[in-house]
């Protein structure tokens, strides 16, 4: 099951699908390169260093996780000044600095520092390794996890995400995760590349919205799947159409898949009035999901002693699997 409390691109190790449909420069998450979310304010972990450049609301959460907890941090970037992201810089690896000055654009070098350094900070405030001493190593389908002399003390999984002004990563002890986040700005036809990619229900779905919703409704769909085959981290050797999310009435969200061996909690978050954010959460469990709490946490205001903004998901379900059947149950 998924619970939810007061709550709240780019794909880090896994080709972006966008990259199969454009290599052209834009601020659409469709053409451009991209990467791969902690509850309200509580006791501060016993290493929990202030995220460097912003307030300390955003770092303030207890070190205790659930086994089979799901937390997401996202962080909007567009307002963020040089200085905050030359001390972000400073925090990554050699080889994180290297890939992000290979960004040709100044807004994607900006998100890149921010998520990559958000992820260091998060996985610090459940495991008392220093930021910079975090090391990353890709799997054979190209997710990144905890190296070894990293994963036997920490053991957490974790996902990574950026798009052009907001980032977000998920972290967990023992669920598969995997988020995305997309903006609004995508100037590619919906009905084109959902009829080449996307399953027939779906297509179809987006067929049949208002021509105003339609654009909205296709990156809804489409960072609910980037988050679902990144928490597989098979890439894109998974087909888009093997797999479906359908929506109903207002808040239903519902998942369809052929085959699955394991239980999965799924979520759709509107952090911003631009962006969408998913959270896709597997565990092996199949006799009623995955019991998994995500939670969401904005930055706080510009006033440091500000209460975080917290927000509810607009879409939720679970998937349990018994057997071979597939029952989905909306939250």
């Amino acid at each position: 099951m998924v619970a939810f409390m007061d709550q709240r691109k780019g794909t880090h190790g896994v080709e972006p699908i966008g990259r199969v449909l454009s290599s052209a420069p834009s601020t659409c998450f469709l053409c451009r390169a991209e990467e791969w979310y902690p509850t309200k304010r509580s006791a501060r972990a016993a290493y929990a260093p202030s995220f460097v450049g912003l307030p300390d609301e955003t770092v303030v959460v207890s070190p205790l996780m659930a086994a089979e907890e799901v937390r997401v941090t996202f962080r909007a970037t567009a307002a963020l000044d040089e200085a905050t992201i030359a001390a972000l810089f400073d925090v990554l690896s050699d080889e994180e600095r290297a890939r992000c000055k290979r960004f040709v654009f100044p807004r994607d070098r900006r998100d890149f520092v921010v998520a990559h350094a958000l992820l260091r900070h998060t996985l610090s405030r459940y495991h008392p390794i220093p930021p910079r001493d975090w090391v990353f190593v890709s799997e054979a389908g190209g997710k990144p996890r905890l190296s070894g002399d990293c994963t036997g003390p920490a053991r957490l999984q974790f996902n990574l995400a950026h798009t052009d002004g907001l980032v977000a990563c998920a972290v967990s002890r023992t669920a598969e995760v995997g988020v995305d986040v997309e903006a609004f700005d995508c100037r590619t036809e919906p009905l084109e590349i959902a009829r080449r990619y996307f399953s027939a229900a779906e297509a179809e779905h987006l067929r049949r919205c208002a021509p105003a919703d339609r654009p909205g409704r296709f990156v809804e769909i489409w960072t609910l799947k980037e988050a679902y085959i990144k928490a597989i981290g098979k890439g894109l050797s998974l087909p888009l159409d093997d797999f479906a999310f359908g929506f109903d009435g207002l808040s239903t969200l519902w998942f369809t898949r052929t085959v699955s061996d394991a239980a999965w909690s799924f979520a759709l978050f509107a952090p911003t009035e631009r962006h969408r954010l998913a959270v896709a959460a597997r565990t092996a469990r199949v006799d009623g999901g995955p019991a998994v709490v995500v939670c969401a946490l904005a930055p706080a205001h510009a006033d440091a002693d500000a209460d975080a903004i917290t927000i509810q998901p607009i879409r939720s379900c679970t998937v349990s699997v018994a057997g071979s059947a597939i029952a989905n149950t909306p939250e």
